[in-house]
């Protein structure tokens, strides 16, 4: 089976959102029993919000179990592009299955230059659900940099802020999840911490992120945080204490100065109730 050059395109003129599939061009070898049949997938993808191009090509081998699995084992994975105007490189070999117990899937490779490994699971639905079920993920990477905004020519941060937009998607009302993450090295909003360590829990409308831990500034963090969407408008609360850091290093990283010296400790506590921007 082979299919070849295909496009296809997916417009929400209500939204003003338009993807564009190019490109694309799809191969199956033939299938027996008992024996795996190469396949190939190519395209370029196309957004406008957010704005990102980016490229897909994977290969592996497809193979049916006795108990009616599915399976892509090997699966080698690559993409390249840039979403909202941020590079992304992704390599990545693994396997997935799919079948009666869910879908299983693990991974091995690189994320814009550094090391990650990754399990991922989706239970599937019980009880007479048309959900899914439970999903849970495990994932590890060496470093990561998280952008806090764009800079326009002049340094300054550049506003792209539209109308004002739901700051927790409904998705998360119906999450079912877990989620384990494990960074060796992140940057974000000019921030450097070590050894990030944070576990996450979603279900009935509750989302638990506890704890969250990382090494910074010679010091430490620990907290939490709580998302709760069962009310008639979304609570956030967040408590998060930072012991024994550098609060000179930390200010002149975070806000660009370091008028003050020394160690200390800090304790953040954070609620905020409401949907929107």
């Amino acid at each position: 089976m082979r299919l070849q050059d295909a496009t296809l395109v997916l417009e929400d003129r209500a939204a003003g959102r338009r993807v564009a599939i190019d490109g694309l061009s799809a191969e199956l070898g033939a299938l027996a029993p008992g024996q795996p049949a190469p396949w190939s997938l190519r395209a370029r993808l196309t957004a406008d919000q957010p704005a990102a191009t980016v490229t897909l090509d994977a290969k592996g081998q497809l193979a049916r179990g006795d108990d009616g699995a599915v399976m892509l084992a090997p699966l080698a994975l690559e993409l390249k592009g840039d979403v909202g105007r941020r590079p992304l490189a992704l390599k990545a070999e693994g396997r997935m299955a799919f079948g009666n117990d869910g879908l299983q899937a693990a991974w091995t490779g690189r994320l814009d230059g550094s090391a990650f490994e990754a399990t991922f699971t989706r239970a599937a639905g019980g009880d007479g659900k048309a959900r899914p079920g439970r999903l849970q993920l495990d994932a590890r990477l060496d470093a990561l940099t998280l952008a806090a905004g764009q800079a326009d020519a002049k340094g300054g941060a550049k506003d792209e802020a539209g109308p004002a937009s739901p700051i927790v998607p409904s998705a998360l009302a119906t999450l079912d999840a877990a989620v384990q993450l494990r960074v060796g090295t992140l940057r974000v909003a000019g921030l450097h911490l070590q050894d990030v360590r944070l576990s996450a829990d979603a279900r009935d409308g509750r989302v638990r992120v506890a704890p969250i831990r990382a090494a910074l500034y010679g010091g430490s963090t620990d907290g939490q945080l709580t998302l709760d969407l069962r009310g008639a408008e979304p609570a956030l609360a967040l408590q998060q204490t930072l012991t024994g850091v550098d609060v000179g290093a930390l200010l002149k990283d975070a806000a660009g100065h370091d008028r003050l010296q020394g160690r200390g400790d800090v304790t953040l506590r954070l609620a905020a109730r409401g949907g929107g921007t």
